[in-house]
């Protein structure tokens, strides 16, 4: 299978297409990026930080400052991989954090994707969450072989209101797997990756030492399934319908930081 590798400002263009359809940037009737606010200085003159309002950040944006040590986002903003490669070759920390004025507001439920008791097949509650302990902290979505424009933006744009989510496609499975292995290297991090290859991908993810993939089919089966190999990533076929999917992906976040079952760590994970 031969392989396209998007470059970074292909990156940029796919980001902002999917959040004009969210309405967040661009386009017409769309809210304004918002402008960054002057980045305050610390004691040997360097930009202590740099922080953005907006709901996605891209490299336009952290260009416009010459120095800072860190770059403080707000829950739930979407971060191009060419921001965070920037941020890394610049030794910049990426925090996530709300604006001053909103941490005393409490927070909205609105639009979050959720599941009840009555919508939730074979037992499955979201009031009766199933957790390692520790939530997961960030979300890699990629798409390999299919367009972002097959998952609804508005799926999207609820997702990132509970986790930060990092976008990514590829056309070569083998690429898009490598990505996924650096992401999920860390224990509080999950992976979505939709394709129309499930069983392909399946493999080739799963010879990397850093994930545990799992083809989802089922909702009734998703807690079991996950938590026998501790999966870190699920691979959905969108064309399998999508209530289906939103459904499975709610689940498996919700279901927390995976860990692998000790009696599989070694054959699993080495």
């Amino acid at each position: 299978m031969s392989g396209f590798a998007f470059s970074q400002a292909d990156v940029e263009r796919l980001v902002r297409l999917v959040m004009t359809d969210l309405g967040r940037i661009g386009g017409a009737g769309a809210a304004a990026v918002s402008n960054p606010a002057p980045p305050a200085s610390s004691s040997d003159g360097a930009a202590a930080e740099l922080r953005l309002t907006s709901r996605v950040i891209t490299l336009k944006q952290i260009d416009g400052a010459s120095s800072y040590r860190r770059v403080v986002v707000r829950p739930g903003a979407v971060v191009t991989p060419s921001v965070r490669d920037e941020l890394r070759k610049r030794g910049a920390e990426l925090i996530f954090d709300l604006p001053a004025a909103e941490k005393s507001a409490p927070a909205s439920a609105a639009g979050r994707i959720t599941l009840s008791a009555s919508n939730a097949a074979g037992g499955v509650s979201a009031a009766r969450p199933v957790s390692s302990g520790k939530a997961v902290q960030a979300l890699s979505v990629a798409f390999h072989a299919v367009a972002p424009e097959t998952v609804p933006a508005r799926f999207l744009e609820d997702l990132g209101k509970t986790v930060p989510v990092e976008l990514y496609q590829n056309k070569c499975v083998m690429q898009t797997a490598s990505f996924l292995a650096e992401r999920l290297g860390r224990e509080d991090a999950k992976g979505i990756l939709f394709t129309r290859y499930t069983a392909a991908a399946s493999a080739v993810c799963n010879r990397k030492s850093a994930i545990r993939a799992l083809v989802g089919t089922r909702i009734d089966r998703l807690d079991a399934d996950a938590g026998s190999i501790g999966a870190n990533l699920l691979i959905l076929d969108p064309g399998e319908g999508f209530f289906q999917t939103r459904r499975m992906v709610a689940r498996f976040v919700e279901l927390g930081a995976a860990s692998c079952p000790d009696v599989l760590r070694k054959g699993l994970m080495s």
